[in-house]
């Protein structure tokens, strides 16, 4: 079985700096969390990092916001940014399916009391999250993922 620890080193070797800033960055503090057993914290941030990797790549894209504006809301939501990732290409089936759990439990977590998570649910779209936000990292050309991404 692979551990989140397995998990963080493929990825550190994978995008060295993608972890530097001033000590250790994003991803390092979400398996962090993992380890205080703060799992719905890990994969709130997690799923916030990704939002706002997907609105730096797509928040200026016409496409998109032609698409927000047909469906008369002002501006694009997480899954109006994961749903053009993944028409794009730029994220598979699966990944798409895993990253749209992360936003579900992040919903979950955020407007309900109590919540319980399946731990493989969980565990399988972290480690996909994980995957896309290194992609997304080397697409935007990016060697950190800003503090403020959190």
């Amino acid at each position: 079985m692979v551990s989140f620890r397995d998990v963080q080193t493929a990825a550190c070797r994978d995008a060295p700096d993608l972890y530097r800033r001033q000590g250790p960055l994003t991803l390092t503090q979400i398996i962090t969390f993992l380890n205080i057993k703060q799992d719905a914290t890990a994969l709130m941030k997690l799923a916030k990092v990704i939002e706002n990797l997907l609105l730096e790549l797509y928040g200026k894209d016409e496409e998109l916001k032609a698409k927000v504006k047909a469906d008369k809301r002002k501006k694009a939501v997480f899954a109006d940014y994961l749903e053009h990732a993944k028409s794009k290409g730029l994220i598979g089936k699966e990944d798409y399916h895993l990253i749209a759990v992360l936003k579900e439990i992040r919903n979950e977590e955020a407007h309900e009391l109590g919540v319980v998570k399946e731990v493989t649910r969980a565990a399988a779209a972290l480690v996909a999250g994980i995957g896309v936000v290194i992609s997304l990292c080397k697409l935007l050309k990016r060697t950190s993922v800003q503090p403020n991404a959190l």
